[in-house]
């Protein structure tokens, strides 16, 4: 096999929600959408002096010499994704995860660190995100490293080690408002998150997945507005703390308890203490659909 011990950048590019588009709209639409999906993907990291190692249903793994052609290659692929036309009506999301690292690599394959690594982190990246490792952001210039900010401080299945994961940043909205690198900051350790919209009022417990805030039906609160996207916002429990995780097209507002306002777009965001959130617009204090927090 001629392997040999390197150090390399891997790229998992996944498509989201492929399965749906095989329920929604049969076999071959939805085949013909995930191989047009798959060529402009392996298009952007040929142009990044990539290699496509292989491509397995709706996924693809990249290898790159270097974390720049890597982070550039994975904007791209975000970016034209989002710009492209298909021939269903349900346009198709991608996730997408990197690491830089040891593997061992032939002339068509890699295994090892790099490779197990990058396959997790693409497991945690959500729709529309690009997610690395510190290592990953160690390695590339600073016109590229000042694209991320930091996301998440998690064990992933498989792997014994805490990760760092950063987030690279693609699109021009959330570029212009990035000030500095977020952090996680230090709060104290929350059992239950209470909500209350109007005369509803709900409590959210750390064992509660996909707690939805939005227009659609299957939303734990509902708000019927032209501004709120069917599934607006999540809220997670990561380590003792609540986070609110914005996945709409206008944003979601956020008034904290020093007053502070925060401006959520595709971005998340530790709850802490009491505040208002506001799903798609300003806040206004008159609004019926404010949602009244408080960490307990």
């Amino acid at each position: 096999m001629n392997a040999k011990s390197v150090q390399t950048t891997i790229l998992f590019a996944d498509i989201a929600g492929s399965t749906r588009l095989y329920e929604n709209y049969g076999d071959v639409p939805a085949q013909a959408v995930i191989a047009r999906c798959l060529e402009l993907l392996g298009t952007a990291c040929k142009e990044q002096h990539g290699q496509v190692i292989k491509t397995v249903g709706d996924e693809i793994m990249c290898r790159f010499e270097t974390a720049d052609d890597a982070v550039t290659a994975a904007r791209n692929m975000q970016g034209r994704m989002k710009h492209q036309t298909f021939d269903v009506p349900e346009v198709p999301e991608v996730r997408i995860g990197l690491h830089f690292g040891h593997g061992v690599a032939s002339a068509t394959d890699v295994f090892g660190e790099a490779t197990n690594v990058a396959s997790r982190v693409t497991h945690a990246a959500r729709p529309r995100q690009i997610l690395t490792t510190e290592q990953t952001l160690q390695q590339l210039s600073p016109s590229l490293a000042a694209n991320a900010r930091l996301y998440d401080r998690a064990r992933l299945e498989g792997l014994h080690d805490e990760l760092v994961l950063y987030e690279i940043l693609w699109e021009r909205e959330d570029l212009t408002n990035i000030v500095a690198r977020t952090s996680f900051p230090e709060q104290a350790v929350y059992e239950t998150l209470r909500l209350r919209r109007g005369s509803e009022e709900i409590t959210v417990h750390e064992s509660d997945q996909d707690f939805w805030l939005g227009r659609g039906s299957d939303c734990r609160i509902i708000t019927p507005s032209k501004l709120v996207s069917r599934h607006h916002a999540r809220i997670e429990y990561r380590r003792g703390k609540f986070v609110l995780q914005d996945e709409s097209t206008n944003g979601t507002f956020i008034r904290t308890q020093d007053g502070r306002e925060i401006y959520l777009r595709r971005e998340a965001t530790p709850l802490w203490g009491h505040g208002v959130i506001s799903l798609g617009r300003i806040i206004q204090d008159d609004d019926p659909h404010l949602i009244y927090y408080l960490c307990d």
